[in-house]
């Protein structure tokens, strides 16, 4: 199972990335609030704030650029927080600090591969300490990432694999459906998405010995996943053999 540490070591590159497309809206609620009337989505902002650290606080106003952090100010932060991460594994504050750099880039419309980085790293942090609900929000919007920033899809067949394995832990059958038939030839045959449609075969088919023989050599950070549903199969086996 990767480490904390793995997840971030193909990604040095972004952090001096310039490169970006048009902003589309932020979808996600947890960054901004989008129904607050003094603040037009189509204003440019560009933050003037200089420091690494910041607590998150939602939105109620329209944002100050002189609390918000300019790219290259986010980039240094993302380091900072990605260090301490490593040293301390304070998931509190460092889910705090990401969500703010999430914030200081939506309100200032930055989409280009470090916001890309800052979504995995989050997600990547999110999924190894079981908050269901901030990597489903991360993964969410890197589905959009991934389709507007074709210089920044790396990772997106790694977490496609995450994908299939959380609407797993959802149950989420028609997602399940839409994302296979989506799936090309070469995508199927990448390693971790493989290993996803093997496991969701052997779960859609109750084959419970190969399920968790799977779940003991998922590839890279897909065993955190399966751990979120694994106690839920063991009791579905259970049951299963006290029926036989």
């Amino acid at each position: 199972m990767k480490s904390r540490l793995g997840g971030f070591v193909n990604n040095s590159n972004l952090l001096g990335s310039n490169s970006m497309v048009k902003w589309t809206i932020d979808t996600n609620p947890s960054t901004f609030n989008n129904d607050h009337k003094g603040f037009d989505m189509n204003t440019k902002i560009v933050g003037a704030c200089t420091n690494l650290e910041k607590m998150y606080l939602r939105l109620t106003a329209a944002p100050d650029p002189s609390s918000i952090r300019p790219v290259h100010i986010l980039k240094e932060s993302l380091k900072m927080v990605r260090e301490k991460w490593k040293r301390k594994d304070d998931y509190r504050y460092t889910c705090d600090q990401l969500k703010a750099i999430r914030q200081d880039l939506t309100v200032q419309r930055v989409r280009e591969p470090f916001t890309v980085l800052v979504y995995e790293t989050h997600a990547r942090i999110a999924l190894e300490k079981g908050d269901h609900e901030e990597f489903n929000q991360c993964q969410s919007q890197l589905v959009q990432l991934y389709q507007t920033l074709p210089n920044a899809r790396e990772n997106q067949l790694e977490f496609t694999a995450y994908r299939i394995l959380y609407y797993i832990f959802t149950t989420s059958t028609l997602d399940l459906g839409t994302i296979q038939r989506s799936l090309n030839d070469t995508e199927i045959k990448d390693e971790c998405i493989a290993h996803a449609l093997k496991l969701l075969s052997a779960w859609q088919m109750g084959n419970y010995n190969l399920f968790f023989k799977l779940h003991k050599v998922a590839p890279k950070m897909s065993g955190y996943l399966i751990d979120w549903f694994v106690n839920r199969e063991r009791k579905n086996a259970l049951r299963k053999i006290l029926k036989a």
